[in-house]
């Protein structure tokens, strides 16, 4: 499989200016020019070089130096010294990647079997004939190909799960920060598979933080993906001091959906709820803007109230005491609403009495997880003083 001037051959990139091979051994002279003869467009045409052997041993010097660029290895089965079979199993032992064929004109059941158990692809029969031996050339060196092909898909799945996460390390950090009189807790339990959370709290300043909860329902890349680009976007907001912006929730919002729109211009297929809130120190406010199912809790004391989630922005004023928790979109499902946020708000509140902000928000998690195998995720908003 070409990929950038590259070939990738058995977890290894070779350099397509190098050569690649079509071994083809037999003891007898005439055997080998005829092969040679008949195959040669074929090989052209796949840009292979046939490099013919007299014998397996001289076949197996040859590997040795360049078992990287042959593609096809086409042996006699009765030949002096090393036989067909023993040759095709050193060589299906030592170079998996390379597809083997034999040729022989003894039809012995010992032999067949001996042939089938070296790992070979095709078996053809002398005197052969010319399009039977195409046919059996090049359904192999599809096989080939094939198996390139899936291993360069693997070894890019592998890079982009290793890159899914480094992401999810990034934007979802658990643990608590003590900011002028508040604590912003954070918890995240990864799920397996399906819908990847973004909870985080970026400073915007030094009176002001910016609350971000977003779900994003695709594979686990891409939702990774989508969710970086947009915590990424409100970073850069940060770092170019645009925070004329930030400070209004709707417009931090806006920043948002913006950046999922451009992640998500070659991924129609994800689903996203994005919610947002400014925490403004000074004056004690949270203010909330929503796109999408999620709805965010006010804790006082015994009691609670449910903040958003009808798309309008809402402004809630803090006392001391006070614990605002947002939740990923899939921790509550809707039809539990009515019931569940008295037995959440006691649980947090229970939990805060007696532990810190992240272990009170894993106990939640803990408790209302429901086996779901998403992200699950929780930020809380204390106000101490």
């Amino acid at each position: 499989m070409v990929l950038r001037g590259l070939v990738f051959v058995s977890g290894v990139h070779k350099n397509m200016s190098m050569p690649s091979y079509m071994v083809i051994v037999d003891d007898e002279k005439m055997i080998l020019n005829s092969l040679q003869r008949e195959l040669r467009e074929w090989a052209k045409e796949r840009n292979l070089t046939i490099h013919a052997a007299n014998s397996g041993e001289e076949a197996l010097d040859f590997l040795k130096e360049h078992h990287l660029e042959t593609v096809l290895l086409m042996s006699d089965q009765k030949m002096p010294g090393l036989k067909g079979y023993e040759l095709l199993a050193t060589c299906a032992q030592d170079y998996p990647q390379i597809v083997l064929l034999m040729l022989t004109g003894y039809t012995d059941i010992n032999d067949v079997v001996k042939t089938i158990r070296s790992g070979v692809f095709s078996y053809i029969l002398k005197p052969w004939d010319h399009d039977d031996l195409v046919y059996e050339v090049t359904k192999a060196y599809n096989i080939f190909e094939t198996r390139n092909k899936n291993a360069e898909y693997l070894r890019l799945i592998k890079n982009e799960l290793q890159l899914a996460t480094k992401l999810e390390t990034a934007i979802n950090r658990t643990g608590t920060i003590e900011t002028g009189g508040y604590t912003i807790a954070s918890a995240h339990v990864s799920g397996e598979t399906g819908r990847k959370d973004l909870a985080t709290a970026i400073p915007i300043n030094a009176a002001a933080d910016l609350l971000v909860m977003g779900s994003f329902a695709t594979d686990t890349v891409r939702a990774l993906l989508a969710a970086s680009t947009v915590y990424a976007r409100l970073c850069g907001a940060v770092a170019e001091r645009n925070t004329e912006v930030l400070l209004d929730a709707a417009g931090a919002l806006s920043l948002a959906q913006d950046a999922l729109s451009d992640a998500t211009a070659t991924m129609p297929e994800i689903l996203a709820d994005l919610a947002v809130g400014v925490l403004d120190r000074n004056r004690h406010t949270l203010t909330c803007a929503f796109s999408g199912s999620q709805s965010w809790f006010l804790l006082r004391g015994n009691g609670f109230a449910e903040v958003g989630p009808d798309g309008a922005t809402k402004a809630v004023k803090l006392q001391v005491g006070d614990i605002v928790v947002v939740p990923s979109a899939v921790l509550f499902p809707g039809e539990d609403m009515a019931v569940v946020p008295k037995e959440f708000a006691a649980t947090l509140v229970a939990a805060h009495g007696s532990d810190s902000g992240v272990g009170a928000l894993r106990r939640v998690v803990a408790e209302h997880n429901g086996g779901r195998r998403g992200d699950l995720s929780l930020l809380s908003i204390t106000r101490n003083e």
